[in-house]
């Protein structure tokens, strides 16, 4: 689906981040965000199991995200989203498709300089099924851990 496409760029994000003067993201009062019922549109050229353009809305059921320094420039970072949408393909003869997603993601920087992302996702639309999940870990600015697996299913 046309959220993931992006997904395999994190790990190229967190290396550039990780760079000369990087700073660490500003926390809340409490280090937490929460949102529930949230609503917005994206239009798409395509998608993962078909090349018709389309407008999809998203409903997030919930957001969750919090930053926590953790001393010695240490932090740890976490973000879990539940969205509900349906796509609107402008095909009149493609059937509109509602779907749900998940996604849990993690960054952390220990006091050793060890910097780790990981990745869950899971995304169910009509019979299109989407699995990913992956681990990225960098120690003094060498990538050490790199694997993926994403698995798509288009019915």
């Amino acid at each position: 689906m046309h959220i993931t496409a992006a997904r395999g760029m994190l790990p190229l994000i967190a290396a550039v981040c990780l760079g000369p003067g990087f700073a660490a993201p500003a926390a809340a009062d409490n280090g937490t965000e929460v949102v529930h019922g949230y609503v917005f549109s994206e239009d798409y050229e395509d998608d993962a199991c078909s090349t018709e353009p389309n407008t999809t809305t998203y409903t997030v059921k919930t957001f969750h995200e919090t930053f926590r320094p953790l001393g010695d420039d240490a932090w740890n970072y976490h973000y879990l989203a539940v969205v509900t949408y349906a796509t609107d393909y402008v095909n009149p003869a493609m059937e509109d498709v509602t779907g749900r997603l998940t996604e849990n993601i993690t960054y952390r920087l220990t006091p050793g300089g060890v910097f780790e992302h990981t990745l869950t996702f899971h995304d169910f639309y009509g019979d299109v099924k989407i699995h990913e999940r992956g681990h990225f870990t960098i120690v003094d600015g060498v990538p050490k851990v790199d694997w993926s697996l994403s698995e798509i299913d288009c019915g």
